[in-house]
């Protein structure tokens, strides 16, 4: 009898012990070899050596990686600040009792979530081609440039041209999440503030924010997560440049690994980075956890 309540007991960790050994082979395991890594050096036999604090003095002490961080944290704010208002801002629409055709538009919404970042961005590229492009021919035809821009070639429009198509991009993740979250706010609470005399503004204050506190704070950090380490969008757009002037962290640490094969300068980006991205999040979370409890006011 005992013999068979310990199987049973031990049944659900024989469940999950494939899933942990698959997250140990693709998620534990690297993360481990890059801290490794990033304390050493391969020789010209390919033979490793520990190097100790070497290989993170060395790229701190390069202008293009805090340039690459600026860029970085300028192209990952800006995104996740633009997805943000303009997923909220179709989630009311969309949320809208009166709209006419809901679920087509939901479809509609949704597409550029559904498209892989390369071909986003190759389809951008397209749209931004400074001679044929669809992006300059609206904006001469409205008046509002006088010329075709070379948008992606100029280091002033270059981080504003990634970070539109970015936005383009991951605004249906936001704006599916509120959705949801707005589907899921009784509808007794609207009817009781209105009741108290509450308008519109007043409803959306003290009814819709509250109630969407938690989603949008969950969807704000995956949100920063996710773009704190885009890659392919910028690489495929822009490859960092003009003049490295959108060079982020991730297109430096492939740069560094596979243009240079200074794997251990780079997998000390990848912890830094790594740091970075813990170090933002558990800010955010703190500044969300203080403002639900009333101690940051």
């Amino acid at each position: 009898m005992k013999s068979q309540k310990a199987a049973s007991g031990r049944l659900p960790y024989i469940y999950v012990l494939p899933v942990i050994v698959l997250l140990t082979l693709v998620i534990v395991y690297p993360m481990l070899y890059a801290v490794l890594l990033s304390f050493g050096r391969f020789g010209s036999r390919l033979d490793f050596h520990f190097v100790g604090l070497d290989n993170f003095r060395r790229v701190l002490a390069r202008a293009q990686f805090w340039v690459s961080a600026r860029n970085s944290l300028v192209f990952t704010g800006v995104s996740v600040l633009c997805q943000t208002l303009l997923g909220f801002c179709i989630a009311l629409l969309l949320n809208h009792k009166s709209l006419p055709c809901k679920k087509l538009f939901r479809v509609i919404f949704v597409i550029p979530w559904t498209v892989t970042p390369v071909i986003v961005a190759t389809i951008w590229v397209w749209m931004y081609n400074p001679q044929h492009g669809i992006i300059n021919e609206i904006l001469v035809r409205f008046g509002l440039i006088k010329q075709y821009v070379p948008w992606l070639g100029l280091p002033g429009k270059a981080m504003a041209a990634a970070i539109a198509t970015n936005t383009w991009r991951g605004t249906p993740f936001v704006m599916l999440g509120l959705l949801a979250g707005l589907q899921a706010i009784p509808q007794e609470q609207y009817e009781a503030a209105r009741v108290d005399g509450a308008n519109s503004l007043e409803l959306f204050y003290y009814v819709t924010l509250p109630n969407l506190r938690t989603v949008l704070s969950v969807l704000v950090v995956l949100n920063t997560i996710w773009n704190f380490k885009l890659f392919d969008i910028i690489y495929v757009m822009t490859g960092g440049g003009p003049a490295g002037t959108t060079e982020i962290l991730p297109t430096l640490i492939y740069r560094t690994a596979f243009e240079n094969g200074n794997f251990g300068e780079a997998a000390s980006v990848a912890v830094m980075m790594f740091i970075g991205i813990v170090f933002i999040v558990a800010c955010y979370l703190r500044m969300v956890t203080d403002a639900a409890t009333g101690r940051g006011s």
